[in-house]
């Protein structure tokens, strides 16, 4: 892990929104808001169960600016970059003891 990963972790474990898409893998965060996504985008996603305040994790991001692979609820599936751009999330806090 170099300085730049650990700069990157240590802002997602921060209590500010950012977009899913700039997520490292590994990361458990909450789903705040779904901004800028298709209705039928947003439809599918809260039919699904990721809906504000769902916590996730990024398994995988593509190279190339492919798609971010998520699991959440016992279920895994892969958006595109910019549609997990539209998906704000917090970082969760970290525990201290675990």
């Amino acid at each position: 892990m170099n300085i730049n990963d650990k700069a990157v972790e240590a802002m997602f474990a921060s209590d500010r929104p950012h977009p899913l898409s700039d997520v490292p893998v590994g990361q458990t965060v909450r789903v705040e808001a779904l901004l800028n996504l298709s209705a039928p985008l947003k439809a599918r996603l809260t039919a699904l169960g990721l809906v504000p305040g769902t916590e996730l994790v990024v398994e995988r991001r593509m190279p190339f600016g492919g798609p971010v692979v998520v699991r959440f609820a016992d279920q895994r599936f892969a958006l595109r970059r910019t549609d997990a751009g539209g998906i704000v999330v917090r970082g969760e806090p970290r525990c201290e003891f675990c």
